[in-house]
Formats: C-alpha cells, structure tokens, sequence
C-alpha cells in the first residue's frame, strides 16, 4: 500500500506557518505513523512493502505543487481530495470479504484519524 500524502503535507507544510502549519505537520506525522503501520502489516504478511509512493505519489505531489502555486484554499482542496481518496479506498478494502480480518482491523484503525483530518481541513479552508 502506497501513500502520496506524508510527501504532499510536506509540499504544503512550506506554504503555511503559525497554528495552520502545525496543524499540517501533526498530520503528516499522523500519516507517517499510517505508512509504519502499514509497512509492518505488510511484513507481518510475508511480503516486502514498497519504499516510495511510486507514479501515483510523483502524480500527488506535482498536483499539490500547483495548488500550492494558487494559493491556501486550493493547497487545502487538494489535500482533502486525498484524504478522501484514502477514505474511499479503505472503506473498499474493509468491506471486501477477500481481505483478511487483521487487515480490516488495522484500516477500520486507520479510518478514525481521516475522519479528524477532514474536520481540520475544512476548519483551515474556513479561515482562508
């Protein structure tokens, strides 16, 4: 499982400061503790996880570059279009009954904190 998002938080993370960049770096922390997880699932299940974010994290972070260009409200957009992204991609995995319950397990734990990032998004979107 790959994800852009650590990389792309890190792209708008330079665009903001005071409390919105704390607010940024707190989920790009949250995000990296989700790659963690995951890396180490994906051990605990015999095979070797991915070191990047591949095409689709160089596609991400090109995106956020050029939101980043046209200002907050559309470096925040983007940013919750991944978040969202990942929601749906969870949600899909949890309730498909070929993957594994362990595996469901540890994504209905990682869904909790996407719900938190939405929230905060849409609260900083407010403020721009």
């Amino acid at each position: 499982m790959k994800s852009q998002l650590p990389e792309t938080y890190g792209i708008a993370c330079d665009r903001f400061d005071g409390s919105q960049k704390e607010a940024l770096e707190a989920i790009r922390a949250e995000h990296l503790r989700s790659v963690d997880l995951l890396k180490d699932h994906i051990k605990w299940l015999g095979f070797k996880p991915d070191q990047d974010s591949g095409v689709w994290g160089g596609f991400a972070k090109t995106i956020q570059s050029g939101a980043t260009m046209l200002g907050d409200s559309a470096a925040l957009a983007v940013l919750s279009e991944g978040e969202e992204y990942g929601l749906t991609e969870y949600h899909n995995a949890v309730a498909d009954e070929k993957v594994m319950q362990p595996t469901r397990d540890l994504l209905c734990d990682l869904i909790r904190p996407i719900n938190s990032h939405l929230e905060r998004l849409e609260r900083m979107r407010e403020l721009n």
